[in-house]
């Protein structure tokens, strides 16, 4: 007669979420058609650049029966970004590629639809605008005539200024 197995204790300490995401994840994404291309949609806004990335997503990368290369990237693209994802099909497709480290894409389908969950673009801080340092001046307030935003736009500006 066997002894009841005993679990032993986990070795190793904690770890990152991340490490164990890859893991978790597999199974679904190769039913989506992305065993091999999950990096794609975690890095999609550094391949694709964070203008088309906030207009775009990957969907499934679908290859061959029995291949893990020669594959066709499926993207869902926002209004005219399809067209625009046309003309730059040689660069998405080598920017992915070169991702991936291999020649997994050989052709991209897009799809013209609503992106949904994808982050869009953070405006650049307006040019020539350097953000208040402390104990830099308190802006002029003096013609704002609600009294009540312009209190709240000195709290504001003595927070951001260091000052509060």
């Amino acid at each position: 007669m066997s002894k009841p197995s005993v679990p032993t204790a986990r070795q190793g300490g904690t770890r990152a979420v991340a490490s164990l995401l890859p893991g978790l994840t597999r199974t679904a994404l190769r039913r989506g058609g992305f065993a091999e291309g999950a990096a794609v949609i975690a890095a999609w806004r550094d391949i694709a650049g964070p203008e088309l990335a906030g207009l775009s997503r990957p969907e499934r990368l679908v290859f061959p029966k029995g291949r893990k290369n020669g594959g066709v990237l499926h993207i869902r693209a926002a209004g005219a970004v399809a067209t625009d994802f046309q003309h730059l099909e040689p660069v998405i497709r080598a920017r992915v590629n070169a991702y991936l480290g291999y020649e997994a894409v050989s052709g991209i389908r897009i799809f013209q639809g609503q992106v949904a969950d994808t982050p869009t673009a953070v405006p650049p801080p307006a040019a020539g605008r350097e953000p208040p340092s402390a104990g830099s001046p308190p802006p002029d307030l003096s013609d704002i005539t609600d009294t009540r935003l312009r209190a709240a736009l000195e709290r504001l500006a003595g927070w951001v200024g260091g000052g509060g």
